[in-house]
């Protein structure tokens, strides 16, 4: 099995949260890995921001094991609860993962896995990753940011019987 892993390359179709740091978008600011961009959510209820993901170069015919959506989350203080959910967009429909709760302000990365696609519940194949959209959905308590720094899509596959993955890359 291999992975590959997929960075927002542009803004989805929800955008909610607030923008810090001098990253001129969310998508941005959620390609950064450290706490000088990020994106939070300052209210009791959830709010989702989504992001457009590049293009996978998977040959056609392999097969998808799993599709991950990974994010880094924190609380504005610790001690006090922020939650976040990962979140999946195909087609119109958004679906989320589990929520989970971080009550630290250090950043810590958490993962939500679907082993199938939640659009048809059949098996995810490659013709169905070109146009998903990951992203978060953040909510916080009693006035304390919940917030995230980092987004990203990591998908493991199995490579198609005598197919070849080759990236060429011009410097």
């Amino acid at each position: 099995m291999s992975t590959e892993t997929l960075h927002p390359n542009g803004a989805g179709s929800n955008s909610n949260s607030n923008l810090h740091g001098d990253a001129a978008t969310r998508w941005e600011a959620m390609a950064d890995d450290t706490d000088a961009n990020y994106v939070d959510g300052h209210v009791n209820s959830y709010i989702l921001d989504t992001y457009a993901i590049a293009d996978t170069i998977i040959p056609a015919g392999s097969v998808i094991n799993s599709v991950t959506v990974k994010t880094r989350v924190a609380t504005s203080l610790t001690g006090y609860a922020a939650y976040s959910k990962a979140a999946l967009k195909s087609g119109a429909t958004v679906y989320y993962g589990d929520e989970v709760t971080v009550t630290s302000s250090t950043y810590a990365d958490k993962t939500y896995t679907w082993n199938t696609n939640p659009a048809d519940s059949a098996v995810f194949e490659v013709s169905d990753l070109n146009g998903l959209e990951a992203g978060i959905a953040l909510k916080a308590t009693l006035g304390f940011a919940s917030k995230a720094t980092h987004c990203e899509m990591i998908v493991d596959y199995t490579l198609a019987t005598g197919g070849r993955m080759c990236q060429v890359i011009i410097c």
